[in-house]
């Protein structure tokens, strides 16, 4: 019944989602006490997208469920684009809600090879939608400077935390104290955060996560002795962890994109010829015109594929570097956001219409 009441307005919703950009602030106005309502309420529609797709796959209409399926992925791009770090990560959950749905989509036994060919391509081109994380970057700079000369959004900013009044800041040297350290680790961020983990600068030794960049990179401060002085501007050492944490976030969300093609992929050569691949480079050149690169692997990486069971787990390496199985933490009672290998199960295709999530061990690591 919840989804039929909201028939109305899941079809015009889905007219936005066939658009190119969005934008759900503009970002002279943002404040860090701009609501944003209208990004939190996008998960509703991705709760409705989804489960539209799923009725349509049980009443046998696959082709329909997959543009509601699209039309969701798309949606999860928007809510990133011209946006602030608050909105990678909604938009990061959307993805991850309509990647469920769709691997088990994509083990439909009426899903067909064209079918996956088509989803294949289509999810590719709504990819291209996803902002490079320097944009949210770039987007939190800017809600900083708007928010740091404003006094009234300048006390909702520091109240909870610190409990810190206008005059206490005053004697700090604060806001402007913590301006002028925000361009120095917003430089040193933005020179690394759109590189692949493994060809960013090394980090240096200290609290705070800091690019050690050679003389003359940036114009920002050694980040040995940038450290010491975010320690001491109130401002900037209450919110850059944070900053910090949500690129963890992207970078996970990176591998995760990447190895859901790889499983409409999988599900194509399944379909062609019978079994899973052994490896990614079996399915070059027929379905892929390249192998697929690790996002987290060291340079030249490729993503991973292991059977378990009758299905196959497309899997990153992680944050960490290692190839630790496969372990992608979707069995039960396992956290994927903090499973040491970053990735998605292709399940075989079943036999009864009503398939349930499979009840699967940790795998052991190699």
């Amino acid at each position: 019944k919840w989804l039929d009441d909201n028939q109305p307005a899941l079809a015009e919703w889905r007219k936005g989602t066939e658009l190119s950009q969005a934008v759900a602030i503009q970002p002279k106005d943002f404040r860090f006490t701009s609501t944003l309502e209208v990004v939190q309420q996008s998960r509703e529609f991705t709760r409705l997208a989804t489960l539209q797709a799923e009725r349509l796959a049980h009443e046998g209409d696959v082709e329909a469920a997959w543009s509601w399926l699209l039309a969701s992925f798309r949606a999860s791009r928007h809510v990133q684009q011209n946006g602030v770090l608050v909105q990678r990560l909604v938009g990061m959950a959307m993805f991850f809600s309509t990647a469920d749905v769709t691997r088990r989509w994509a083990a439909n036994p009426e899903v067909t090879a064209e079918l996956l060919r088509k989803a294949l391509a289509e999810f590719r081109e709504a990819d291209q939608l996803t902002p490079s994380n320097s944009v949210a970057m770039k987007a939190e700079y800017l809600v900083l400077r708007n928010t740091l000369w404003e006094d009234t959004s300048l006390s909702e900013l520091v109240d909870a935390p610190s409990g810190l009044q206008s005059p206490a800041l005053f004697v700090l040297g604060e806001p402007e104290l913590s301006l002028k350290v925000f361009q120095h680790v917003f430089a040193n961020q933005l020179s690394e955060i759109d590189k692949p983990k493994w060809s960013r600068a090394p980090t240096a030794a200290g609290k705070f996560t800091l690019y050690d960049l050679p003389p003359g990179v940036t114009k920002s401060l050694p980040a040995r002795e940038l450290d010491k002085i975010v320690e001491s501007a109130i401002l900037a050492r209450l919110t850059l962890p944070a900053y910090q944490q949500a690129d963890v976030a992207m970078q996970r969300e990176a591998a995760r994109r990447a190895t859901l093609p790889l499983m409409l992929a999988c599900q194509l050569h399944l379909r062609l010829h019978g079994d899973w691949p052994a490896n990614v480079t079996d399915l070059v050149p027929d379905i892929l015109a390249e192998p697929p690169v690790d996002p987290l692997g060291k340079s030249g990486e490729l993503l991973r594929l292991k059977r378990v069971g009758d299905d196959l787990v497309i899997f990153s390496v992680g944050l960490n570097g290692n190839d630790d199985g496969g372990n992608i933490g979707d069995f039960i009672g396992g956290n994927s956001n903090e499973a040491p290998d970053q990735g998605i199960r292709a399940l075989r295709p079943y036999l009864s219409p009503n398939p349930t999530k499979p009840e699967v061990t940790p795998p052991e690591k190699n």
